[in-house]
């Protein structure tokens, strides 16, 4: 896949997740509807890696693995966020 395939693919995942969160969310099914909130941002930043690094994401599921990876640093306060929000 070259580098727009890979961007275009996270995007359209990211946004049916999001479109199938809404509906659990809408329907009552909240915890359901977050986790897959969870997996929108992934994807989201897959995407965002894929154009940043100009290579795909590695195959892993921890995301600490890829996420500082070359041409992707986060800033400090960014970094607590994250550590916040991933434990």
């Amino acid at each position: 896949m070259t580098r727009e395939q890979l961007i275009d693919y996270w995007l359209a995942s990211a946004d049916e997740d999001l479109r199938a969160s809404e509906s659990l969310f809408q329907n009552g099914h909240d915890a359901w509807a977050l986790f897959l909130g969870h997996l929108v941002i992934e994807k989201l930043l897959k995407a965002v890696y894929v154009k940043l690094v100009d290579e795909n994401v590695p195959r892993v599921h921890d995301s600490r693995t890829w996420r500082a990876g070359p041409g992707l640093r986060l800033r400090a306060t960014r970094k607590s966020c994250w550590r916040l929000s991933h434990g």
